[in-house]
């Protein structure tokens, strides 16, 4: 990855960064929470500093394991190599400051894990996602179960039926509200189901 440091773009290409500004090589690092163990590389939380392979002896302010990277140092020594089209995503999207990774479990013959192999969930495009927000619209129990899904510190621990019981209860307020206005507004009960019909318009049918 190449840093234009006047413009501050980010590029794949050297020849496109250069162009009016002045070049800076930069390596990405995808680290994660999981435990640091002997052999792994780390990334310091406050200063950036990469180390590795680490031991029992090290010793490194609040160590961030690397997952993924496009350093070649740490990708001969066995890191895995961040993909190409996520590097594509990241220059069109360079606001982005985390990811959601997948992994899956690779083992010996006897069962035993050898290492993790890791997979980045790619966002969508940006204006697939706007198009998606246009047509259905969230509710707040549903923004509010997103944020927590998405606590990458894992932070916060709900269960699940507490969100269905949450998400059941804001949809029947939302019917009856919408039965409630169309009573106070046209002095007449609303026709059978139509604030089913005006909530599954609006936010889906859940």
């Amino acid at each position: 990855m190449y840093l234009n440091t006047k413009s501050n773009q980010l590029c794949r290409s050297y020849s496109v960064t250069s162009q009016g500004g002045w070049v800076s090589n930069r390596h990405i690092y995808i680290t994660s929470e999981e435990e640091v163990k002997d052999g792994c590389y780390v990334i310091e939380d406050y200063g950036g500093v990469v180390y590795g392979p680490v031991d029992k002896e090290s010793i490194i302010k609040n160590p961030k394991k690397i997952i993924l990277t496009t350093d070649p140092d740490l990708i001969t020594d066995g890191v895995q190599e961040i993909p190409e089209e996520f590097l594509e995503y990241l220059v069109k999207n360079p606001s982005c400051e985390w990811v959601e990774v997948d992994h899956e479990r690779v083992l010996w013959e006897d069962g035993r894990i050898t290492h993790y192999k890791y997979k980045i969930i790619i966002p969508q495009d940006q204006t697939k996602q706007e198009t998606v927000t246009q047509q259905k619209q969230q509710t707040a129990v549903e923004w509010l179960v997103e944020k927590i899904q998405n606590n990458i510190h894992h932070t916060i621990k709900i269960p699940i039926e507490y969100f269905e019981q949450a998400l059941e209860m804001e949809k029947e307020q939302i019917i009856d509200a919408y039965n409630q206005g169309s009573l106070d507004t046209y002095k007449k009960e609303p026709k059978n189901g139509q604030g089913t019909k005006y909530y599954n318009e609006t936010y889906g049918n859940r």
